[in-house]
């Protein structure tokens, strides 16, 4: 570590290999090699002296030979204990130039000495091992900042040496490392700690606890000296933190724990960072374990705070992890999590909308959307990738809880207001997810998806463009056929549901409007049906019956919810007094639309009191199939005709207008009935008339009831007779 690159101890001992041998420390050679420490331990003392003396006697020139004979003829030896006795010559050869107090001699010598001793770390008998240590800690003890140059190679001797089997060279090792913590924290600030984290970051992986807790505590005592700082190599060394953070050990978990706080508060004062390159690294731990996830989270919710931009191409990975978390047990978690959700929706969304919004999915659209061109997409420095974030909105709300149910809705009503040209060129997986959540069994879920339906088939006040306006309106029919599609499944029992669905879409969205555009798309679907079973039939396939039988089943499912609930009062009461030309409209629609359900038909007529038409269709009943599901359907029909809704048809039943056609229509419904507990309800109601009312009603059964607007029966009857046809046709070919 150093500003110059450090010499490895190769090159450190080819650059100091004396040309002649022979030096003044030869006598002392056998001495310290002998088998005992204590007189090792003497002769090393002596060879301290000599070379004081040589310094002297101004013989410097020959300290490299005595370094050499210390190296080839003790370190270099089989000889264990001469090995032992060379390490000990060595360290004495550097007290003596520390001692001699010649500027620069020792700092000459400094790097050959280093790397002799270095080399012996990896010595086979753990008594030379622990002898390197001896030498490497008097040697750096006199050195001191001398040995900043060769931290490298020393560290990388310490990270092994640390981890040593032997508990003695462990011992020493363990001498060391305080040594050299206390001299790295001595250093100047100018220099780098680059080499260092190359060095950390590629052993943080390793199993051994004790080198493990040596690595961290290395990076906090670099982490203490004023002016160091590792917030530009956090990106390397984050992923082995956390990976030492999130394990079993309390004493690492501690130590990480503190370095990791520490590095948030220096990013927080710094502000240069490289969010991007960290945000792999904590979503990967914020998946895990209680303690890792919520480091990981704080660490995420911190960046946002500081660097949103940062975080935004990741966005989608974040929001799988936040948004499972708002559900959370622990407080910590879910708090953390709330904050790194809302301050993702700061982002400015808007910089990621087509900038030309006449293009569209390869096409300039016009009002119907059709015309070939191609998008421009918007130029924005940070990537928001809204087909991952969709896929990742689509998946919480299959699993998430109640509350990211929710965030996950309230998400799609932020991305409709920011960009919703770009949304909703994926109207298909945002009309699943809405119709998924409108049917939630939480109300609060349901009453929010119904919202953002309402809010993706709307535009705002004033000036947009006319794509916008077609692709609104699109995304609402789009949404509503696979609502029908729902409600035509009789597998799928709705009628918990169904009403709830309705009616709030009718609060958001207005009753007359929603009733137009289900009745639309109901009879989109129904003639989609009738061309599928033309080309069937034409490629001498099995057409399926299925589309019918679905589509009659929608049609009563809406028919009992337009029929009863209040919402859709003013709507009623328009298709009953049929004074506009709008009026006629939307009933020959709904007529059209509820033609798979005869009974459906039959109630919206005698709705529109068009009673003479009425008992034309319940005279039809006699030539169609009338099943159990007939059955139950009529006896729904009664409980409407009970109703407040069916209230003017009854008092119909007093005048002589419309009473002929209006009791041929309803005793022709008696008919249908099995003798059950509606039968009854429908009977006692007729048998309320009194004599004398029926009498005076004989002189209107060749009366027409008084037209309000002209409705050309024909085709309408026509259309009727043909779905039912078809219905015929699909169940018997």
């Amino acid at each position: 570590m150093a500003a110059n690159p450090p010499e490895t101890p190769d090159a450190v001992a080819a650059a100091h290999v004396p040309t002649v041998h022979g030096s003044s420390i030869r006598p002392l050679l056998q001495r310290l090699a002998d088998k005992t420490y204590k007189k090792r331990r003497a002769a090393a003392i002596e060879v301290q002296h000599t070379v004081i003396e040589m310094i002297k006697a101004s013989r410097v020139d020959g300290i490299p030979y005595a370094i050499d004979d210390a190296h080839t003829r003790l370190v270099g030896s089989t000889n264990t204990n001469a090995r032992k006795g060379g390490l000990m010559a060595l360290a004495a050869i550097a007290i003596a130039l520390a001692d001699s107090n010649v500027p620069g001699l020792l700092s000459q010598f400094t790097g050959r000495l280093l790397s002799i001793v270095l080399v012996s770390f990896s010595d086979p008998d753990a008594g030379v091992r622990y002898a390197a240590s001896e030498g490497l800690y008097n040697i750096a003890k006199v050195a001191r900042s001398l040995v900043l140059p060769y931290m490298s190679p020393i560290f990388e001797v310490l990270s092994r040496a640390i981890a040593d089997t032997e508990v003695k060279a462990q011992e020493g090792a363990g001498l060391l490392d305080r040594l050299f913590k206390d001299i790295v924290s001595e250093m100047d600030a100018d220099v780098s700690v680059e080499p260092f984290v190359e060095l950390i970051a590629d052993r943080m992986y390793v199993l051994d606890p004790q080198a493990r807790e040596f690595l961290v505590s290395w990076v906090m005592v670099l982490q203490s000296v004023p002016g160091v700082t590792f917030v530009p190599y956090l990106p390397r060394l984050l992923d082995g933190i956390f990976g030492l953070f999130s394990g079993n050990d309390p004493k690492l978990q501690s130590m990480c724990e503190e370095l990791l706080n520490e590095f948030l508060v220096e990013m927080a004062i710094e502000k240069d960072f490289d969010g991007e390159a960290m945000m792999p690294i904590l979503i990967k731990y914020a998946k895990q374990e209680e303690h890792a996830r919520q480091m990981a989270l704080t660490w995420i919710a911190e960046i946002a705070g500081l660097d949103l931009t940062s975080i935004m191409t990741f966005a989608p990975r974040i929001a799988a992890v936040v948004l499972p978390a708002l559900s959370a047990s622990e407080d910590a978690s879910r708090e953390t999590s709330i904050s790194i959700n809302q301050a993702m929706k700061k982002f400015p969304f808007e910089s990621h909308e087509l900038r030309d919004v006449d293009n569209y999915e390869g096409h300039t659209l016009d009002a119907d959307g059709a015309g070939p061109a191609t998008p421009e997409r918007p130029d924005s420095p940070t990537k928001f990738d809204l087909v991952a974030m969709l896929a990742v909105l689509a998946q919480q709300v299959k699993r998430g809880s109640a509350v990211t149910r929710l965030a996950v809705l309230r998400w799609i009503l932020l991305l409709h207001q920011a960009m919703p040209i770009r949304l909703y060129q994926h109207n298909e997986e945002l009309s699943l997810m809405l119709l998924r959540t409108a049917c939630d069994p939480d109300d609060k879920v349901a009453r929010l998806a119904l919202e953002c339906v309402a809010e993706t088939a709307s535009c705002p006040e004033g000036d947009v463009p006319a794509v916008q306006s077609s692709l609104a309106k699109r995304s609402l029919e789009d949404f509503l056929k696979r609502l029908l599609v729902t409600l035509g499944d009789p597998k799928k029992a709705m009628e918990g549901r169904m009403s709830f669905i309705v009616v709030n879409l009718a609060n958001y969205l207005g009753p007359e409007l929603l009733w137009t555009e289900i009745v639309r798309a109901e009879l989109d679907e129904s003639e989609s049906s009738s061309v599928r079973l033309r080309d069937s039939r034409h490629e001498s396939q099995q057409p399926k019956s299925k589309n019918d039988e679905h589509a009659a089943h929608a049609a009563h499912r809406i028919s009992q919810v337009f029929l009863r609930e209040p919402e859709f009062d003013s709507v009623r009461r328009m298709i009953r007094d049929m004074t506009t030309p709008e009026a006629q409209a939307l009933f020959e629609t709904t007529y059209k639309a509820w033609s798979p359900s005869p009974i459906s038909t039959l109630s919206i007529c005698l709705l529109a009191q068009e009673y003479e038409h009425a008992c034309e269709l319940i005279a039809r009943l006699s030539d169609l199939e009338v099943t159990v599901q007939t059955g139950r359907e009529v006896e729904l029909l009664v409980e409407a005709i009970e109703s407040p809704t069916f209230l003017h048809m009854r008092m119909h039943l007093t005048s002589a207008v419309h009473n002929a056609y209006l009791l041929k229509a309803l005793y022709g419904l008696l008919m249908v009935l099995p003798q059950k507990e509606q039968f009854t309800v429908l009977r006692n109601r007729l048998k309320t008339l009194s004599d004398a009312a029926l009498a005076l009603n004989q002189r209107g059964t060749e009366t027409k009831p008084q037209q309000r607007a002209t409705i050309n029966w024909d085709p309408l009857i026509g259309y009727f007779d043909l779905v039912q046809a078809r219905k015929a046709a699909s169940l018997t070919y």
